[in-house]
């Protein structure tokens, strides 16, 4: 997973913050599992996607909790004697590939797809998909319905007899709604 940088433009090419407007937007609707700083946790003004602005950078894969997080420069130089702030877990800066979103915008479209293919080929969410919020995966012989295996005996699906019956009834409607949408 190659980490980078994309630096925003000037205030006077981009004046309504419209590129880094369209950034976030295509990452939360082209790549919705990667976590972005202040829109998937707590805002911070430093590192919050929001708080970004002319001259700031977006940061891929630099942040230890986050895929994509914010840079402003302030927040890593010392106000006193403009140098780098080693206090800063970024203060490694400078090691980092950088790409300007107005001059190098292909550029940097197509490394933020390199790294959301990366991204995603080592994520694994634990199943398949939820089914009216119960997490669902299926096997060869057996599928889970949230923390439920139910073995499959050709088309037939074997409840566990110590479930009850709330747990039952939804396993069963889960299987019966998934097999009439698959069918469809």
């Amino acid at each position: 997973m190659k980490q980078f940088l994309i630096e925003l433009p000037e205030k006077k090419y981009d004046k309504t913050g419209e590129l880094k407007n369209f950034l976030i937007n295509t990452i939360a609707n082209k790549y919705p599992y990667l976590t972005m700083d202040g829109i998937d946790g707590p805002k911070n003004e430093q590192t919050s996607m929001q708080y970004a602005g002319p001259n700031d950078y977006i940061a891929f894969g630099i942040s230890p909790k986050y895929h994509v997080s914010a840079l402003r420069p302030s927040s890593w130089t010392c106000p006193y004697t403009n140098t780098p702030c080693y206090t800063c877990p970024f203060n490694s800066i400078y090691k980092y590939k950088k790409y300007n979103l107005l001059d190098q915008f292909d550029t940097a479209m197509k490394k933020l797809d390199d790294y959301a293919k990366s991204v995603n080929g080592n994520f694994d969410k634990g199943y398949d998909f939820k089914w009216l919020g119960v997490p669902v995966r299926f096997y060869q012989n057996f599928v889970q319905v949230g923390n439920t295996y139910v073995p499959k005996c050709g088309n037939f699906y074997i409840l566990p007899k110590d479930l009850s019956e709330k747990q039952k009834e939804t396993i069963n409607n889960v299987i019966i709604n998934i097999n009439i949408n698959i069918a469809a």
